[in-house]
């Protein structure tokens, strides 16, 4: 289902005088508003307070840097952003969360999305000064630690994308017609709506971003692949909604990891699904969780691992490399407290208990006291570092 703009502002100024409720006779769909614009300015310079829902930046460094990336310790009710220079790792500025820590980076039009509190907002990664803010639509999507986010950004920067998750009724939430799933798409450089997209019955899916002519939404029937054009779905691929932690390729696959660190890969051209890879050393199986890092085309990925695969918590303790560029091949690296990893450009960081460090030593950042419950790390893929 897809709503022109002028409806769903319309839909807006009702839904003000109307409260919404998550009961079968309430109305599931999700309520455009404006923006609210803010003027160009300078960073705050607050000292912030452990959850602040005025969502302002504080500046922590004397000067911003154009080679930027974000690491967001998330603490699942709650959250700190830092903004890090991407060739020192020194802090520009940090960002306290009010609720569920989602963010996004629009490296287009270098600027940060993310929920606080009960708002969506866009900062200037150059200035960490607010430019948008919008009120934030219900978020009922349920995800593990370090899950596929439900807020992404199109490589292109043309589309952001906000996917939505509503039990219908009381019980079995996995029961078919119990709960709805929809996408939200908007213009990252003002906030405006442009569609939104109904999956009806997906259940809590996993949202990824692509070139700006898709969005995909695995769901447990399989991956709907969402035209950008018309705003109608393109195809659904027959997927595993089981696979472990999933990745979209710059050449046009996805890509998912199941419990013997093998990948199951799927042409998004033509459909064909296949599995690349055999058992690790001695066929010790390892569990995967959090989002899985990828380099541009694929030819590496990282996973967040736990030798043995029988822990049902999340508690990782080895970062697993799998080189796909000539052959499979698996390097796991034992990592004490694990909790996160990306790229930086070529660089790969990741999150260990407090500190942000990377894997040639650059960096080792202490940045909290105590370890959070996962590290995103959110970097430029096309930074040269």
């Amino acid at each position: 289902m897809v709503r022109p703009l002028v409806v769903m502002l319309a839909t807006a100024l009702l839904a003000a005088c109307t409260p919404l409720a998550d009961s079968p006779g309430a109305s599931a769909s999700p309520t455009a508003v404006a923006p609210t614009p803010r003027a160009a300015g300078g960073p705050v310079n607050a000292t912030l307070p452990p959850v602040d829902a005025s969502c302002r930046f504080e500046q922590t460094g004397n000067s911003l840097s154009e080679r930027v990336f974000v690491a967001v310790a998330d603490d699942g009710n709650s959250g700190v952003a830092f903004v890090l220079d991407a060739e020192t790792g020194a802090e520009r500025g940090r960002l306290q969360i009010a609720g569920a820590p989602e963010m996004a980076v629009d490296w287009t039009g270098r600027r940060l999305l993310t929920y606080c509190g009960s708002r969506l907002l866009a900062y200037n990664l150059g200035t960490l000064a607010e430019e948008w803010s919008v009120p934030g639509l219900d978020r009922l999507i349920t995800k593990a630690p370090g899950g596929l986010p439900a807020l992404a950004v199109s490589d292109d920067g043309k589309f952001s994308f906000e996917l939505h998750y509503r039990t219908l009724r009381p019980g079995d939430a996995n029961a078919p017609g119990a709960s709805r799933t929809w996408l939200v798409a908007r213009d990252p450089s003002t906030g405006v709506p442009r569609a939104d997209v109904d999956l009806g019955d997906c259940g809590a899916g996993r949202m990824l971003a692509g070139s700006g002519d898709s969005a995909y939404v695995l769901c447990r029937d399989g991956l709907h692949a969402i035209d950008t054009a018309t705003w109608t779905e393109r195809r659904t691929y027959p997927f595993s909604s089981s696979a472990g932690p999933v990745g979209l390729v710059r050449s046009g696959f996805l890509y998912g990891v199941v419990q013997d660190m093998s990948i199951l890969s799927l042409d998004l051209r033509t459909g064909v699904t296949a599995t690349i890879g055999k058992p690790g050393p001695g066929g010790a199986p390892l569990q995967g969780w959090g989002r899985l890092a990828v380099a541009p085309y694929g030819e590496t990925v990282w996973v967040l691992a736990r030798r043995g695969g029988a822990s049902t918590g999340f508690d990782p303790d080895t970062l697993t490399t799998i080189d796909l560029s000539s052959a499979w091949r698996r390097t796991d690296i034992p990592i004490t407290g694990l909790r996160g990893v990306g790229l930086v450009g070529a660089r790969v960081v990741y999150g260990s208990g407090g500190r942000i460090r990377s894997t040639d030593g650059t960096f080792d950042l202490p940045l909290l006291s105590s370890p959070p419950e996962y590290w995103h790390i959110l970097g430029a893929p096309r930074l040269a570092i």
